[in-house]
């Protein structure tokens, strides 16, 4: 994931926090139920979603593979 952060995409940056906390065993359960991404939310900003939804994509399928 560093190396998606060393780009400072200025879509994905601001949601660094929140990345890190789902790649943390210990915080996934309550980011994954507290990051929302929807568009009723008001977390992540319109702008940044058609590049922060792939990004979020790739963590949760490499997270949900490895468990299986």
């Amino acid at each position: 994931f560093e190396c998606i952060l060393s780009y400072k995409n200025p879509h994905i940056l601001p949601y660094r926090d929140n990345f890190y906390r789902l790649l943390d065993d210990k915080t996934f359960k309550s980011e994954i139920v507290l990051f929302r991404v929807d568009e009723e939310s008001t977390e992540v900003k319109e702008s940044d979603r058609e590049e922060l939804l792939p990004v979020l994509m790739r963590i949760l399928f490499g997270k949900f593979h490895s468990k299986a």
